[in-house]
């Protein structure tokens, strides 16, 4: 039972206004593994900053799969289309999605710029996917700030970052030590603020606790933090009923 990385299912930008966003994959995503999407939008709501629940829902085309929203926020800005949205979804595949296959992010209206990234993962066989801790960050007009994640109970997590960022700049984020980034894309034309970027950097480790603190450029950025535990499927029946000091059937463990 373990993480382990696999390889990037491609990346996506657009800018125009639609009520939904097509990532079409560059390599096939098998079934029973796990494809963690960076959603990055230019958002949809103004204040407050909070998971305003701008990314309502992420299908593929192969049909089957459950997604999960692992985190969402907003870096409003005072206003709608000022700051950034970043949305974090998985899902542990169902059906295989095919080497050109699609997967769509859909949203509550018509974001101006959008940008998407994916990455593939495998854990045991049948074993589920659950959040095991998060964190959420608005940074204004600067550089990438700190996150953290503790308290957890000591084990192996899939610690995933995922960014939103209000520009054009087509660098790549130096990544915390240990982590690697996902694949990058961002849109273009215009000024830097009508733009929209999407990183991201994970980190496979064992630990109760982590932190990721990448640097690029300084913008308007959201950023999400999540905590991804891997763990067995069994659930275990429950135990007997004692009456008078004597089990309710023979059947006892």
């Amino acid at each position: 039972m373990a993480w382990e990385s696999l390889n990037t299912l491609g990346t996506v930008q657009d800018k125009t206004a639609d009520a939904s966003d097509v990532l079409t994959t560059t390599a096939a995503a098998e079934a029973g593994n796990v494809v963690v999407l960076v959603v990055a939008l230019d958002n949809l709501t103004g204040n407050p900053d909070a998971d305003n629940g701008e990314v309502t829902s992420i299908t593929d085309s192969a049909g089957g799969n459950t997604w999960t929203k692992a985190k969402e926020w907003t870096n409003a800005q005072g206003g709608a289309a000022a700051g950034a949205t970043v949305s974090v979804w998985f899902s542990k595949l169902t059906n295989a999605i095919a080497s050109g296959g699609t997967i769509p992010a859909n949203f509550t209206g018509s974001p101006a710029a959008v940008a998407m990234s994916a990455w593939e993962f495998s854990i045991g066989a049948g074993n589920v996917v659950t959040v095991e801790g998060s964190a959420v960050l608005a940074d204004d007009g600067i550089d990438l700030g700190n996150m953290s994640i503790g308290g957890l109970p000591n084990r192996e997590y899939l610690f995933f970052r995922g960014i939103a960022s209000e520009t054009n700049n087509i660098g790549q984020i130096t990544v915390t030590g240990g982590f690697i980034a996902i694949s990058l894309n961002q849109t273009s034309g215009a000024g830097a603020a009508s733009n929209m970027a999407v990183r991201g950097e994970f980190r496979i480790f064992t630990n109760d606790s982590e932190a990721s603190n990448p640097f690029w450029v300084s913008a308007d950025h959201a950023s999400v933090f999540v905590a991804l535990k891997e763990a067995s499927d069994v659930v275990l029946p429950p135990r007997p009923t004692i009456v008078n000091n004597a089990p309710s059937h023979a059947a006892f463990w």
